[in-house]
């Protein structure tokens, strides 16, 4: 086993660095956020078409119940409380709130993607 003679301090220092980078962009994750809800909505509406089930019971439920809309306005619903949210986090996390969003959002449309690329 080899002995490691790195500060501690620096790798926490980097992540820190790393970290305070992705969050320094707030305006291009609220971007990032509004494009995924469009395209999951969107490509939700495609794979219906396509005879596809959705994954989410709950949203399956909404989809069974009111159609596509009622996807829209549970995603818009969520938009709205985060900006909310946005408002009352300490300024220094204030990031993480778009980025809780993006990042499920931008996997839920990638996996749709996928699924319809192989369905098609």
């Amino acid at each position: 086993m080899a002995h490691s003679n790195a500060d501690p301090s620096l790798a926490d220092a980097s992540s820190t660095a790393a970290v305070d980078r992705v969050l320094s962009h707030e305006r291009l994750l609220w971007s990032l956020v509004l494009a995924t809800l469009v395209l999951d909505v969107l490509l939700t509406a495609v794979g219906r078409r396509l005879g596809l089930a959705e994954g989410n019971p709950l949203v399956a439920d909404l989809l069974a119940r009111f159609g596509i809309g009622a996807l829209a306005a549970l995603k818009v619903g969520i938009f709205v409380l985060a900006v909310g949210l946005r408002r009352v986090v300490p300024p220094r996390y204030v990031s993480f709130v778009p980025l809780a969003l993006a990042v499920p959002w931008s996997l839920a449309v990638l996996a749709n993607v996928v699924t319809i690329a192989v369905v098609v």
